[in-house]
């Protein structure tokens, strides 16, 4: 884990191949979950390669809010 995921800002997740816990549960900023694995839920989740619908997600999401 990277030392901003305490940080209280909006978050991606992007998960490994061997990554199986997702911070969802324990996190109310995390926004979306990246990774092969990554089943869908209440969070938006993308595969590996979405990279367009990926940055229109970032750009409704947080780039609005700015």
């Amino acid at each position: 884990m990277e030392g901003f995921h305490l940080k209280r800002r909006a978050k991606i997740e992007v998960l490994s191949n061997r990554s199986e816990e997702i911070l969802r549960e324990m996190d109310k900023n995390l926004l979306a979950v990246v990774g092969p694995n990554a089943q869908q839920g209440s969070i938006p989740t993308f595969a590996p390669g979405s990279i367009q619908p990926i940055a229109d997600f970032i750009e409704r999401e947080i780039l609005v809010r700015a």
